[in-house]
């Protein structure tokens, strides 16, 4: 009743049957106090005290950003790690799990995506397939490598769980200095700056949240797969960011990032903030993309109305279904096309530094080690070198925890410089 203004109790059953238009309210509220308690009472407190020790904290867990639901809302709760990170088994380069932490990281602006590669890949893993994955997963946002697992024994394969142990078994050992050293170099370089995408896509924890299934999740997950397919680089936006963003020359201006294309994945449920910056972003000149079924209920007022049409004072109108593109689920084509034909500024994946504005695209996914060499070769240059030498001290994320406004990041004299 303190945080919603209501008392729950006669309504709780909403949280199990629909009860109506009101249960999608009662739900999100539930939620979202839920999701507060838990930030309170552990998830800041965690970041707090890894942040005054100087410390590097990311946590691997079931759903890997996956699971939207999980702790009530994935995304708002690991913005409390110091390095948001996933595992990558078996060698993987899943993207959705590679950008759901990324995208945490780039908006909170913390400084490290943190990989942990690659258990049960099996003792077969050879050095050219670990650097193969190592680029990939790098190139999709990862930028901090831990390599899973020193078995300090096999003595008759009681310790080999999730094998391969990438250390002093493999008989690759002796060659590892220089791929480390090479991964030392990227993590580095792609720790600065800021990270160049066109196209945001809301994570879509509110239809999960609110009892409307999977449909927003698996649509999320496809539109980012097929565009990412296609070149174009995003983030998955949570509700806070948006809500924070600056609308500013018909794009959305937010933690260093500008985006000008904002994908809504079927979301039957929405935050109301949410719909009107959407509101004010589409009213300034910037392009949102709606798949599937429209929004018919929000926080504010539960289920039933046309969410589409938001009152912006007294007697004024919002912006209408007409002013929203919309695609059908998974129309991966239509939704490239839109993009690519719409989206202000079209480039490859990269980060820009704030000194320069210059911008530093990560390498592509190899088939071969020899030609991720090359690749990295180029990268890794005294040019590169002198693109990185001039950082700033981390900025405000704009998030509060008990203390106060949070700092994101570690600063400059905590990097660990890399060894060129």
């Amino acid at each position: 009743m303190r945080r919603k203004g209501y008392d729950i109790l006669p309504q709780i059953d909403a949280l199990f049957v629909d009860l109506g238009d009101s249960s999608v309210k009662v739900r999100m509220d539930y939620n979202d106090v839920r999701v507060a308690l838990s930030e309170e009472n552990f998830f800041i407190p965690v970041y707090e005290w890894h942040q005054r020790r100087g410390l590097l904290f990311g946590c691997d867990h079931g759903g890997r950003g996956r699971d939207v639901g999980e702790f009530g809302d994935y995304f708002r709760t690991q913005r409390w790690n110091q390095a948001p990170g996933c595992d990558q088994p078996m060698l993987q380069k899943d993207i959705i799990k590679n950008k759901v932490a990324s995208s945490i990281s780039h908006l909170y602006e913390r400084q490290r995506v943190w990989l942990e590669g690659f258990h049960s890949s099996e003792w077969s893993t050879n050095s050219a397939q670990l650097t193969d994955a190592i680029f990939a997963n790098f190139a999709m946002g990862q930028n901090l490598l831990s390599l899973h697992g020193l078995y300090y024994t096999t003595m008759g394969g009681w310790w080999e769980w999730a094998a391969p142990c990438n250390h002093f078994h493999e008989p690759y050992w002796d060659e590892m200095d220089g791929l480390l050293e090479c991964t030392e170099r990227l993590s580095y370089i792609l720790s600065q700056g800021y990270h160049v995408a066109d196209v945001a896509i809301l994570y879509p924890v509110e239809p999960v949240v609110a009892g409307y299934g999977n449909e927003a999740v698996e649509a999320a997950f496809a539109a980012g797969e097929a565009i990412y397919r296609d070149g174009i680089d995003f983030d998955y936006m949570d509700y806070e960011s948006l809500g924070r963003a600056e609308v500013r020359d018909g794009r959305l201006h937010v933690a260093g990032e500008s985006f000008g294309v904002v994908v809504v994945p079927a979301m039957r449920a929405i935050r109301h903030s949410s719909l009107e910056k959407l509101r004010d972003f589409v009213r300034d000149g910037g392009m949102v993309i709606n798949i599937g079924p429209l929004p018919e209920a929000s926080e504010k007022e539960g289920r039933g109305r046309n969410w589409w049409r938001i009152s912006s004072g007294a007697g004024a109108t919002g912006f209408s279904v007409s002013a929203i593109r919309r695609m059908r689920p998974h129309s991966s084509a239509a939704i490239r096309s839109a993009i690519s034909r719409c989206s202000a500024r079209q480039r490859m994946p990269g980060r820009i530094l704030p000194s320069k504005r210059r911008a530093i695209r990560p390498l592509t996914s190899c088939t071969a080690a020899s030609a991720a060499a090359t690749s990295l070769r180029s990268i890794t240059s005294g040019g590169a070198q002198r693109a990185v030498s001039v950082h700033g001290e981390p900025r405000s994320c704009g998030i509060r925890g008990r203390a106060g406004n949070a700092r994101c990041g570690l600063p400059p004299s905590r990097m660990p410089e890399p060894r060129w």
